[in-house]
């Protein structure tokens, strides 16, 4: 396991130049290489978490009141994540497309939350324009994180017998025609977080249902645990949507204005295997912990370094 810092400042065009006199003296110039237009004063950087200049650096900020904005990233090995009973997918693609009530995609509301519609359930096929299907990319997502997938890796899904799932065609929402994509949608839910997990938010949740208003944290990675879990319900599927859902949802009149919150995805390590096999990019995984398993605090930190 590798962790690291993302750093960012913008502190100035009358203090910017004491913070680079900074870097000079370490000899660490390298880490801000970049070409940065002369009237922008913001500059980021990615640090080694047990890099000592990183504490040097932090106090230096203290000292002067500046700001240092710093958030913590972990890289995983797949030797590690295939030990894992579960992992959190997050696609580092940027999102094309809306694929909530407002382009047409048809959900039924009788056992959602009544006030915010939190747990409204899709019934129909997912509607995009033609415009938001990317080209030549196998996977893909929403600005609602629904994710997509090719016709061709459908067909390496269908060869795994996955179960509790469905690969459902993305339809035009101009002319109903197939895009050649098809919605990853689990149909089944994970139980609660437990109260061990970190890296999640919440804000702004309904009072109601307080199922929506999750929300990952900026400065520390999703660590998500079940504590007290039924294994065997590991059983049911290789992909689950989480009993949590990450933004806010608000039910609007017409219903097609309403924003709908979306649980996170979480898969079997057989997942990660096919995506590893067939080298998809712009994917990353993050261990799940079940009942204590697997013990973060036990795998050696930037051991590949």
């Amino acid at each position: 396991m590798k962790e690291r810092y993302y750093i960012s400042f913008n502190e100035g065009k009358d203090t910017l130049p004491k913070i680079l006199q900074i870097f000079k003296e370490y000899g660490r110039e390298k880490l801000l290489e970049g070409n940065y237009p002369s009237k922008i004063f913001f500059r980021h950087f990615y640090i080694l978490a047990t890099d000592p200049f990183l504490k040097i650096l932090e106090n230096v900020f203290k000292e002067n009141n500046w700001e240092l904005n710093k958030r913590l990233e972990r890289e995983y090995s797949n030797k590690e994540l295939m030990q894992c009973k579960l992992l959190a997918l997050r696609l580092n693609i940027a999102p094309k497309g809306m694929g909530g009530p407002q382009s047409g995609t048809k959900f039924d509301i009788s056992n959602a939350c009544k006030i915010c519609g939190t747990a409204a359930l899709q019934i129909s096929n997912l509607m995009l324009r033609p415009s938001d299907i990317p080209k030549n990319r196998d996977i893909t997502q929403t600005y609602d994180f629904n994710i997509l997938i090719s016709k061709k890796l459908k067909e390496k899904f269908l060869k795994l017998n996955l179960k509790n799932v469905e690969l459902i065609p993305v339809i035009s929402s101009k002319d109903r025609k197939e895009l050649g994509y098809y919605q990853i949608l689990p149909k089944v839910n994970l139980p609660p977080f437990s109260e061990s997990t970190k890296g999640i938010e919440i804000f702004n949740q309904c009072k109601i249902c307080k199922r929506d208003g999750f929300y990952d944290s900026p400065e520390y990675p999703p660590e998500l645990h079940y504590n007290n879990f039924d294994e065997s319900f590991l059983n049911k599927a290789n992909i689950f949507f989480t009993y949590e859902y990450f933004g806010n949802s608000e039910l609007k009149e017409p219903f097609k204005h309403s924003i709908l919150a979306v649980p996170k995805c979480i898969v079997s390590p057989k997942i990660l295997e096919l995506f590893s096999d067939l080298k998809i990019k712009g994917l990353h995984f993050e261990p799940v912990i079940v009942n204590g398993f697997p013990d973060l605090n036990k795998w050696k930190v930037n051991k590949n370094e």
